[in-house]
């Protein structure tokens, strides 16, 4: 437990409505093994194989210069360096990211009224029986089953540390402690840019970070484009397939169009801070709140396992944790300065697909499609794409090349007559 010892927990002093025993034979039901030191303390631990994230074994790794590296202790060396490089904060151009801002709409206090106040007991409850069980446990071993039996006993000191925590800006230093999981995606096995970057928190961060998403979701649906679909409760990725599927299948295809993927490198990991806080401040939130959610960030440090072995801790100053019940919706807020622009953009013209419903743009988190018609509205996107470049750590679109590469992922079904600048299958480049 990243706040309490564990030998505060003796198994023969609790006092719950559960006997030990009910709780030992409860816990070995849930694949833990029962661990006693010589006080009779209870300690956790996942059954070896089971519920582990399973990271592919790294044979070998290229360092910064391009050169293979294959020892043991290289590979973790070198995948730090590079971790540590990656994740280091970029000056952001704060007066171009407010002027890109500026657009957006404001909205007054009175809609931000939910998102204040002490954490109460109830939110606490709430949060630790939301959480996902059968997973593994951040480094300080204690996963959500603990919590979920011990809650009578565990509700009250949560309650209180957080506030405390919220309070002061900051809370333990084990509170922010992570393990960096590499997941291989696809390409060059042996470059770490083809690895997911999951980050497993201790259970404590993560119920925090539950507690500020339940309050996040009373306003987000409010808040957040209509087209874009994931971190919104009540929004699935299925609504904007619905509308795909009624474009494509449009009686009137005369006039043609291109349904454009927009592709983003290591999108959750390169978000700026910085910028992240100036979109919650243009849109209204009040200070309060955007520091509870600064306050699960302020002293990030993780370790990455690599072949079963951990690295050494290094900061991670942007970006957010892939594996925290926030993230998405941190990331959701992140990009939707984009997708507002691109909605409200004059010079793309999208397509009408039901009555007064015009379509310019459709996204799952940052999964973006545009609907373009000709090369004038594509160079238009770029000019947006370029504008996000100028704060090249704002929403991870400053990772691509010095041309920004739309691929065309959807066709007209009935082949669309293509302008002469592309074709319905091939890769479109403008240079920005």
């Amino acid at each position: 437990m990243s706040f309490l010892k564990i030998s505060t927990w003796n198994a023969r002093g609790v006092q719950s409505t559960a006997s030990r025993q009910e709780k030992i034979n409860y816990l070995m039901e849930s694949n833990f093994d029962i661990l006693f030191d010589d006080r009779g303390n209870i300690a956790f631990a996942l059954k070896s194989g089971q519920q582990q994230i399973q990271s592919k074994y790294i044979k070998s790794i290229k360092n910064k210069d391009g050169e293979i590296v294959k020892g043991e202790k290289m590979k973790r060396e070198i995948i730090r360096e590079l971790c540590a490089d990656a994740y280091k904060e970029m000056n952001t151009d704060l007066n171009s990211v407010n002027s890109f801002l500026e657009t957006l709409p404001s909205y007054s206090s009175c809609s931000f009224s939910s998102l204040l106040g002490n954490v109460k007991k109830e939110e606490v409850l709430e949060s630790i029986k939301q959480l996902n069980t059968g997973k593994s446990p951040g480094p300080d071993g204690l996963p959500t089953e603990f919590y979920q039996l011990y809650n009578d006993d565990v509700l009250n000191l949560l309650t209180s540390m957080f506030n405390k925590g919220l309070q002061t800006g900051c809370m333990g230093e084990s509170f922010y402690e992570g393990v960096m999981c590499l997941l291989y995606k696809k390409g060059d096995e042996t470059d770490v840019d083809n690895y997911r970057h999951l980050t497993i928190m201790n259970t404590d961060y993560k119920i925090l970070a539950k507690i500020i998403m339940n309050r996040l979701n009373y306003v987000l649906d409010e808040i957040i484009d209509k087209e874009q679909t994931c971190a919104v409760k009540g929004r699935v990725m299925w609504d904007n397939l619905c509308i795909l599927r009624e474009i494509l299948n449009k009686p009137d295809e005369s006039k043609g169009f291109f349904i454009l993927g927009l592709d983003q490198k290591k999108a959750f990991d390169y978000i700026s801070r910085d910028y992240l806080w100036a979109v919650l401040k243009a849109y209204g939130f009040p200070l309060p709140f955007t520091q509870m959610i600064k306050c699960l960030y302020v002293q990030s440090k993780v370790r990455v396992k690599v072949n079963g072995v951990l690295t050494d801790s290094f900061e991670v100053q942007r970006g957010v944790k892939q594996g925290c019940p926030l993230s998405a919706a941190l990331y959701v807020l992140a990009i939707s300065p984009l997708i507002h622009r691109i909605n409200n953009d004059r010079h793309i013209s999208g397509t009408h697909v039901v009555d007064a419903l015009r379509v310019k743009a459709l996204a799952y988190a940052d999964d973006v499609c545009v609907i373009i018609k000709n090369q004038t509205e594509t160079d238009f996107l770029c000019l947006l794409l370029l504008l996000f470049r100028l704060f090249p750590s704002g929403v991870g679109y400053s990772c691509l090349t010095s041309s920004v590469s739309l691929s065309i992922s959807i066709a007209n079904k009935k082949g669309l007559k293509a302008d002469p600048w592309c074709s319905p299958t091939s890769t479109l480049n403008s240079s920005v």
